[in-house]
């Protein structure tokens, strides 16, 4: 008896200690729609041409900073989604000080899951932007797109790659 006891004390303590399961990625059309999912980090990438000498390219990446935004979304039957993604960039230069690019992207329109469920387009009344889901769980997404951007003092839009981080 005492040891069916402790064997099941010791069964008991081995589940209580096993660490939980990581958030399995989930159906895209069942987990979007709902309550608004906030952007609490930006990655961003892109190649530059210089203030100084636009012949040189620069290849800027980095953590957002200022981030702010989220995206709500609506199911069926409209699909609809707002969305707001914000933050800056930073373009270190050969000399002088760093050059900061505030980045903001806002809009409305339509969602839609790709076939794949690792991809999800938001249809705007001229636009369109798709993103690849890199993560997809109950309490975090992960997803990346191309944000182009009219930067002034370079006087040419740029594609900057951006990984949004978003959770409920």
């Amino acid at each position: 008896m005492k040891k069916l006891v402790l064997f099941s004390f010791l069964t008991l303590a081995i589940i209580a200690c096993k660490d939980e399961e990581p958030d399995q990625d989930l159906d895209m059309t069942t987990n979007m729609p709902g309550p608004t999912w906030n952007l609490i980090s930006v990655r961003y990438f892109a190649i530059v041409p210089n203030p100084d000498n636009p012949a040189q390219l620069l290849p800027i990446n980095g953590a957002g900073e200022q981030v702010a935004g989220g995206f709500t979304f609506q199911g069926t039957p409209n699909n609809s989604v707002t969305y707001d993604i914000r933050f800056s960039g930073v373009i270190p230069l050969p000399q002088g000080a760093p050059m900061v690019i505030p980045v903001s992207r806002q809009g409305t329109g339509v969602w839609e899951v790709g076939a794949d469920n690792k991809s999800v387009s938001f249809f705007e009344a001229n636009d369109t932007l798709r993103f690849t889901v890199a993560k997809n769980t109950a309490s975090e997404q992960v997803w990346t797109t191309m944000i182009p951007y009219f930067i002034p003092d370079v006087g040419d839009t740029v594609d900057i790659e951006v990984e949004t981080t978003m959770r409920r």
